[in-house]
């Protein structure tokens, strides 16, 4: 079931009729986790659904066995065991040696599960969780809510319990309908319009480059036109998501924050993706500083444990990608290139004091320079999300390390050049577009707009309605 399905959007107009219709005690108990089952069911053939159900009671048994007994070797003995059965029946690698089940069954949406069911855990063990009422049904609400369930974003529990309470009159006054309904309308054009357009382009750039057609530039923008197709999908999904969030009172968090402005690989990670950064800092990251720091809190070693424990928790994240050989490759890129990004931060500061650093971070060239060569170690980095390991190894045959240097150089030349026009523009551009996001009604003629280009591609009999491409991973 797709975006532009009339069954999704009939199930969403049902849901949103249900949330105002149904009354708030009803709702919160057995409304929400009722559309949560139909919404699994809909997507999911029933017959294929029964390991992913086992997978949720696991889940809820295990956190309420922390509820009642929390200590911290079984906090470790059931993650462990839930991070394992997760990597079994995503049938992830390094786990080929096991007898992997072969009747289909689904695993869409357990990623995603699985970051909320260990938050939870970890809640249950501080005693968070303790003296709370925590129902199979609310588990069901908060792990598999209909909105959030394919992709995120990763909301913890405090906040969606406090949302699925607030009074609906409070939400329905304080509903701004027109800017809700016009990012919806950008969600889809990011995700019918733009996205396929840079996935065409990507397609056309790949056969060009298996065929030996100017390899380092051909590569360039295949991998450049998929993080485009990637973050089009991405955000416009989110746009899609958080927009039909409000209309039913969910504040959902913001996934995604300008991540091309990046001027670095940690500053593009609290910018892309920002629900699953702060999910790996909060309970990867900060554990590991602490276990290490707990070992020798020497301050001259706190930014060696640093570079150290980014590359662990950005490795984990690229694994968390997908089941493959190639997902773990992107791990050790990720890593590798968040951990240098702070190493060169270590040797940057110990040589300049924090106003010369400031300068300097700051300036405009240096600025697009960085930039661009974040741009395009993530887009070689990306490569990993639309090839498998054999091809990967095809791709380093024909390129060779000095083709991959040239790719990551042209591709930072490019970016940084467009990025350094465009600050230059911007700053003289600002006026201007402050004049037009005045216009009375400027809106009302961006929706307008959308609404008729929508219109105009999805009547289009060749029109292939697109795949959102995170439903893979």
């Amino acid at each position: 079931m797709d975006f532009t399905s009339k069954q999704f959007l009939l199930f969403i107009l049902t849901f949103i009729s249900g949330y105002y219709l149904c009354p708030a005690k009803i709702w919160k108990s057995w409304g929400i986790s009722a559309f949560s089952l139909i919404f699994i069911f809909l997507i999911f053939p029933p017959a294929q659904s029964i390991y992913f159900f086992l997978f949720l009671i696991l889940n809820y048994t295990a956190i309420k066995t922390m509820i009642k007994h929390p200590s911290g070797k079984l906090l470790f003995i059931l993650i462990f065991s839930l991070v394992f059965l997760f990597g079994y029946l995503k049938k992830y690698s390094f786990l080929s040696f096991l007898p992997f089940i072969n009747s289909p069954y689904q695993v869409l949406g357990l990623s995603y599960i699985l970051f909320r069911c260990l938050h939870l855990l970890v809640d249950a063990k501080e005693g968070l969780l303790a003296g709370q009422k925590f129902s199979i049904l609310d588990f069901f609400a908060y792990t598999c809510c209909p909105l959030s369930f394919i992709s995120g974003p990763i909301q913890l529990y405090p906040e969606f319990k406090d949302q699925l309470s607030r009074p609906k009159k409070e939400i329905f006054f304080n509903l701004k309908i027109f800017d809700h309904v016009n990012r919806l309308m950008t969600g889809y054009l990011k995700i019918i319009a733009l996205g396929p357009i840079f996935f065409y382009f990507h397609q056309t750039q790949l056969s060009a480059f298996l065929a030996h057609k100017s390899m380092v530039i051909t590569f360039t923008e295949t991998s450049f036109c998929y993080l485009f197709f990637l973050y089009f999908n991405f955000s416009g999904y989110m746009d899609i998501i958080i927009s039909l969030g409000h209309l039913t009172g969910f504040a959902f968090p913001e996934n995604l924050n300008h991540p091309f402005q990046s001027k670095g690989m940690l500053e593009f990670w609290n910018r892309w993706h920002i629900t699953l950064s702060n999910w790996i800092k909060l309970y990867i990251f900060n554990p590991l500083m602490k276990g290490m720091m707990s070992k020798s809190s020497d301050p001259k070693l706190t930014p060696w444990y640093g570079i150290a424990a980014f590359f662990i928790t950005f490795f984990a994240a690229g694994v968390w990608h997908g089941s493959t050989t190639a997902a773990m490759v992107y791990g050790i890129l990720l890593g590798a290139g968040v951990s240098a990004n702070k190493f060169y931060e270590v040797v940057l500061r110990a040589r300049m004091n924090k106003s010369q650093f400031s300068a300097w971070h700051d300036h405009k060239a240096y600025a697009s320079f960085m930039s661009g060569l974040t741009f395009s170690y993530m887009s070689i980095c990306i490569s990993c999300l639309f090839a498998n390991f054999q091809q990967l190894r095809n791709f380093y045959e024909t390129l060779s390390w000095t083709g991959i240097l040239e790719v990551l150089l042209f591709g930072t030349i490019v970016w940084g050049s467009i990025k350094f026009i465009y600050q230059i523009l911007f700053d003289h551009s600002l006026f201007w577009r402050e004049k037009l996001a005045a216009f009375p009604f400027n809106k009302h003629i961006s929706l307008a707009l959308k609404l008729l280009f929508l219109g105009l591609i999805l009547s289009m009999s060749a029109y292939e309605k697109p795949q959102f491409v995170y439903q893979l991973f």
